[in-house]
């Protein structure tokens, strides 16, 4: 809360432009001053004439009205001046005419809906006789400079301070104390609103003195109230609270019901700092009114988002949302951007602790953009926080990072020790997440010490309920019973229900580790109570979650199958509000542990019960956990969220994208030096993506198409069977921490099998993946030995049901990285690869797969049979550049230093053979320089049946949204060209292809995601339109790819197999060669989607 108003800077000169000359204009004399009364959104126009040659000064003493200033010569200049005085103090303009001339002088009333007040306007020369007279003069000339450019707004305000200063400077030289005070005081105003709190403090500190000399008890409670300002921005809540309570005294004194309301708002947020949360609100109660009274209208407002606040930290919603609205209307109706902007980011926290991540996240991107555009780095720091939030709460931990670790930068610049305290607490828990111990302890240990110091009681108890959590991951369950008993007495005494949901929540885990399922069971209880009540979703969930456990380590299955499946449906609610489908990835990924849960119950229910049906149960429940974020998408592929949105927003989004685009463009050319230079880039790059996930959450809040759909329901078991054909089987695998399942469907029967837990599965696939992935003739007795025992455990249990069966594979975990036809086949003996005997294919889960058959059950074939991709041109030395160069192409893997992309010969050799096998009117041969992202984007392949790509893949498995494929990258001239088709073009890509085949190195590989898959280009590709994609696990050989790809293609169009039976056959003829019989050459391709 601050007494001098920050609203309308912009917006003034528009106020004063129509109506300058309006008025009939008063004469205004030198020497001779004017009265009057002023009404809200009233001009008062005068008329003087100047002599030039001379210096005058026109003073508007404001009296209970806040107003700006401006003047107008013959030849047609403006200027205009506005200073932090609220309703006080002086305005003042100077003018030094080059010619003589009639001046029009205008005063306008700043506030529309603040109360009539009265002024007085004079007009003096300046002399200039003494040095006295040329100090005052100087000051005088200052402050109007220093009125100029405060009135520019933000990006006027450091020029203004340091005219202050010199006005300070020369007022101190001509003895003017009272005036020199008034320059300190604006100083001091302006030093705050740039975020120099020290200086401000300084400064504020240098002028009560001055005003207290006076006598002046109106100005000496404004300077009280500023120093109060600093002192809370520095953390110091007493020394504030005293500032505070000094001010409203002196303003009640003095009769200033503006400066009184102002300081009792300020009093108030005291009592929110120290976490006395009802008695902040009890204050409010008191402020409210004479900020009501003497309209107000920001401050009010300003006190209303903060009782907004109090109201969502007690668990009222809606109590919330009907202040921040209120707040926002008045924000509104005087025009203060910040204001409003500040009003949507509390919207904002609102929604995300609802777990409305889609419209938390277009709030605080909106609001983020406004306090750019005004310079408010303060409140940069409180958007860029909350944005760090939301990402965390959906588990997107390197983009949660990057946001906090921003935001701690602005705080401490700021120097806002409580803020910075609340940014250090999340960061520590996305540092725990992120498996950087050490720095999370610190974080935390910092952020206690922090809030001590601050006295804020709340805040302690948020910061001790992390100190509990950080000493039950160190396995000291003592010393975290002892903090989260602390800190659920500090929360109940600050009313924050939702923090003491947490803190019960943590508890009850603690109680569960020492072995006290009753005392877990009543504290578990206690916090879905107070989560049921404040409406805080995701913790209710959380507190269902760890209920599930809490019963079923008390022997209460049936009780624990309710807690966990209560806690599924809330977790399907929130993922739908979720816009960005790589934020869905990550909150399922965060969020596995509840499906995992919940469908090892229901397969202990078997166990106990194996005729009861549990085990189909948790075979759906497997299902609705697996490629969620996929099925949602493949549903929504047929509506255009762009239509009908503001064409504003959606250029937004394209030119975010060509900066996105552009950045990758230089990681790829320049390959960054060093690892701050890289560091640099990616924080770049994450900010641009940050920036893009606040765009596409608004987007789709707005998208009408967006707003009809329905979310597709994941398959039963019974759906799951009608999907498959008699000769096909479909293996269906669930990876868990302390066993693993196994589901053999077949069109009329359906069987499970219990398997060893994720880490064995897990070491033994990744095993399997390392050994394949090289060629060594060395070190194959070792791979026999791997891939056998892996046979063994995954294909064992099913061996006898294999039989003349098409195998349909629905992998989980690493077993993603696992070439199954490369498997042992457990029918016989001789131990022949899997594919020896059975077509194989890949699924990402079957619900995706039935989403994908209605969707083209009504998309009629495309025209022509093949567009094809290849051998692009990278760099300037490439022979078939013309003009040479020293650019060089580089490409990030996520594994080390960028390797250089080099070019694949053989692929030339591919395309032209593939193209070859189809007459040349049903194709399209990109090659070289054509092979370019204008052959790819604007539709260009959406007439094909098979889209072909034969270049490098670039994966990024930290973040997808930075993976693509690497094309022409120079043009025939040799100039540098966009050639990166980044994984978000491919998403907008729009294909009627049957097949793409991705014939490149590691092209099916992508983000681990548990429950999702693999995200990376294969997924990007099936929403675009293709069924089915044929891509790499590994860095393959590019002859032996060239190879492949010929026999594929022979058996699919000369001998009409189907897809998966193509690429059998074509493995099976290169495996058959000797010099390709290594399953590193044969292996390296799968084929996910639709086997027919």
């Amino acid at each position: 809360m601050s007494r001098p108003r920050r609203s309308l800077r912009l917006l003034a000169w528009t106020v004063l432009g129509g109506s300058l000359l309006a008025a009939s204009p008063s004469l205004l004399a030198p020497g001779q001053p004017l009265e009057s009364a002023l009404s809200p959104g009233e001009t008062h126009t005068y008329r003087a004439e100047l002599a030039a040659g001379h210096a005058w000064r026109i003073a508007v003493e404001q009296r209970g009205i806040d107003v700006e200033l401006a003047a107008q010569g013959p030849d047609g200049r403006r200027t205009a001046v506005d200073a932090p005085f609220d309703r006080q103090g002086t305005e003042t303009l100077v003018i030094a005419p080059a010619a003589s001339g009639i001046f029009e002088i205008a005063v306008t009333a700043r506030e529309p809906a603040a109360p009539a007040g009265r002024y007085e306007i004079r007009l003096d020369e300046l002399p200039r006789a003494s040095e006295l007279d040329r100090h005052r003069a100087a000051a005088e000339s200052a402050m109007s400079r220093a009125g100029e450019r405060y009135r520019e707004g933000s990006q006027g305000r450091r020029p203004a301070l340091a005219e202050y200063r010199k006005a300070v400077e020369e007022w101190r030289a001509g003895g003017d104390r009272r005036q020199e005070a008034r320059a300190l005081y604006a100083a001091a105003v302006l030093a705050r609103l740039v975020d120099d709190t020290r200086e401000a403090l300084k400064t504020g500190e240098e002028a009560l003195p001055l005003w207290q000399g006076l006598g002046d008890r109106l100005w000496e409670g404004a300077t009280w109230n500023e120093i109060g300002l600093d002192r809370l921005r520095l953390g110091e809540t007493a020394e504030a609270r005293s500032a505070f309570e000094k001010a409203a005294t002196l303003c009640r004194e003095a009769g200033d019901r503006y400066g009184e309301g102002a300081a009792l708002a300020n009093l108030c947020v005291t009592d929110l700092a120290r976490g006395e949360l009802k008695a902040g609100l009890a204050c409010y109660e008191r402020a409210l009114p004479v900020l009501r009274e003497v309209k107000a209208e920001s401050l009010a407002a300003s006190a209303l988002i903060n009782v907004g606040r109090v109201y969502d930290i007690f668990g009222e919603p809606d109590a919330a949302l009907a202040r921040y609205r209120e707040a926002r209307e008045r924000m509104h109706a005087v025009g203060d951007r910040t204001g409003e902007a500040q009003t949507l980011n509390f919207i904002g926290v609102l929604h995300q602790e609802l777990g409305n991540s889609q419209e938390a996240l277009a709030d605080f991107g909106a609001a983020m953009d406004t306090f750019r555009t005004l310079g408010n780095r303060r409140w940069l720091a409180f958007g860029l926080h909350n944005t760090g939030a939301v990402y965390q709460g959906l588990g997107e931990w390197t983009r949660a990072a990057s946001a906090y670790e921003e935001a701690l930068r602005l705080r401490r610049e700021i120097g806002e020790k409580a803020e910075e305290a609340a940014t250090l607490s999340n960061l520590g828990l996305v540092y725990a997440a992120l498996g950087r111990t050490g720095e999370a302890l610190e974080c935390h240990q910092k952020a206690l010490v922090l809030r001590r110091e601050t006295g804020d009681r709340w805040g302690e108890g948020v910061a001790l309920t992390q100190a509990g959590r950080d000493a039950l991951a160190l396995g000291d369950t003592a010393a975290a019973l002892a903090h989260f008993d602390h800190a659920i007495e500090l929360l109940q005494a600050a009313g924050s229900r939702a923090d003491e949901a947490e803190a019960l929540c943590s508890r009850g885990e603690a109680f569960l580790q020492t072995r006290a399922p009753v005392r877990a069971l009543e504290s578990l209880q206690e916090a879905l109570r107070l989560s049921q009540a404040t409406g805080h979703r995701a913790t209710e969930a959380h507190a269902e979650y760890w209920l599930a456990r809490a019963e079923r380590a008390s022997g209460h299955l049936a009780a624990a199958r309710t807690h966990a499946g209560a806690a599924l449906e809330i977790l399907e609610t929130l993922r739908t509000r979720i816009g960005g489908a790589d934020l869905r990835v990550s909150f399922s990924a965060l969020r596995h542990q509840v499906y995992e849960l919940d469908l090892d119950l229901l397969m202990e229910s078997h166990r106990t019960e194996p005729s009861a049906g549990w085990d189909r149960a948790a075979l759906e429940t497997a299902e609705r956990a697996r490629a969620r974020t996929l099925v949602e998408l493949l549903n929504e592929a047929g509506v255009d969220v762009h239509q009908g949105v503001d064409p504003a927003l959606l250029e937004r989004r394209v030119s975010l994208l060509r900066r996105l685009s552009a950045k990758t463009e230089r990681a790829l050319r320049e390959h960054p030096k060093g690892a701050d230079e890289r560091a640099a880039l990616e924080e770049e790059r994450l900010a641009v993506l940050r920036d893009l996930d606040a765009v596409e959450a608004e987007i789709r809040e707005r998208s009408p198409g967006f707003a009809a759909l329905t979310q597709p329901q994941p398959l039963s078991a019974a759906g799951i069977q009608a999907l498959l054909d008699p000769d096909t089987l479909l293996l269906s695998y669930s990876l868990g921490e302390e066993r693993s399942y196994l589901w053999a469907v077949s069109s009329d029967r359906i069987e499970s099998f219990e398997l060893p837990g994720r880490g064995r599965v897990e070491e033994l696939a990744r095993k399997v993946h390392e050994d394949l992935s090289r060629f060594d003739v060395e070190d194959r007795r070792q791979e026999a030995d791997d891939t056998a025992a892996l046979g063994r455990l995954l294909l064992g249990p099913v061996a006898g049901r294999l039989q003349g069966k098409r195998l349909v594979v629905v992998p989980d975990g690493a077993l993603e990285y696992v070439p199954f036809g490369a498997l042992p086949s457990p029918e016989g003996p001789e131990a022949a690869p899997l594919i020896e005997r059975h077509e194989i294919a890949d699924l990402p889960s079957a619900s995706a797969l039935a989403v994908q058959r209605r969707l083209l059950e009504r998309r009629p074939p495309a025209a022509k049979r093949l567009a094809v991709i290849a051998d692009p041109v990278f760099d300037l030395r490439d022979p078939r550049v013309a003009a040479r160069g020293t650019v060089r192409s580089a490409v990030r893997s996520g594994e080390g230093d960028p390797p250089v992309f080099e070019r694949l010969p053989a692929s030339r050799q591919e395309a032209e053979a593939i193209a070859a096998l189809v007459p040349r009117e049903e194709s399209m041969l990109a090659l070289g320089f054509d092979a370019a992202l204008p052959r790819v984007l604007d539709d260009r392949l959406s007439g094909f049946r098979v889209v072909h790509f034969a270049t490098h893949g670039v994966i990024d498995a930290e973040r997808p949204a930075l993976s693509g494929l690497a094309l022409s990258m120079v043009d025939a001239a040799g100039r540098p060209q966009e050639g990166f088709l980044h994984l978000h073009d491919v998403y907008n890509l729009k294909l009627d292809a049957d097949l793409v085949v991705l014939s490149g190195c590691r092209t099916a590989l992508g983000k681990e995601v548990r429950g999702e898959g693999l995200i990376g280009l294969t997924r990007g590709f099936q929403y675009a339109g293709a069924p089915r994609v044929l891509a790499s696990l590994w860095r393959v050989e590019d002859q032996a790819t060239a190879a492949l790809m010929a026999r594929f293609y022979r058996a699919l169009w000369i001998d009409k197999l189907p897809p998966a039976a193509a690429l059998r056959q074509a493995q099976l003829g290169l495996r058959g060669q000797r010099r390709w019989r290594d399953p590193y050459f044969w292996a390296g391709f799968v084929l996910e989607g639709d086997w027919r």
